[in-house]
């Protein structure tokens, strides 16, 4: 098609078809997908502070990489910490627009009832500082 702009308005970007708006790169990122780039970039930054906040406080955890494919059961939160006296607590990050996918919903519904605990949705740091007093008196 060749289009000699690198800005078109989203209107016209959603009826391109996919491999027409891949040579203008992020220009080429409708508004849904740009802000779906933006709250994966913000979750991967909140996943990292707190891994830190759980490295400093040295508990045991397991994490989930998210730049590559899960090696383990999808749907599963994002972290698993093992606390004191064989407890754990599962923990899923989300940012402002992030929703739970039908596969964590299933696997969160599935852990609930069968062990009568709680999956912990989390969206920003200082939830995650409170609860991890809370769980670790």
């Amino acid at each position: 098609m060749g289009w000699k702009t690198n800005i078109l308005p989203d209107h016209v970007l959603r009826r391109l078809p996919p491999a027409e708006r891949k040579p203008l790169g992020k220009a080429g990122l409708t508004n849904a997908e740009a802000g779906a780039v933006a709250d994966r970039r913000a979750e991967r930054v909140l996943q990292n502070e707190m891994e830190g906040i759980l490295r400093q406080r040295n508990l045991f955890f397991v994490r989930s990489r998210m730049d590559k494919r899960t090696s383990t059961r999808r749907g599963l939160p994002d972290f698993i910490i093992v606390l004191h006296g064989e407890r754990a607590l599962l923990v899923e990050a989300k940012v402002h627009r992030g929703q739970v996918s039908e596969d964590q919903a299933k696997v969160f519904a599935d852990y609930c009832l069968q062990t009568g605990g709680v999956v912990h949705l989390i969206l920003n740091l200082p939830a995650f500082i409170e609860l991890l007093n809370s769980k670790t008196k």
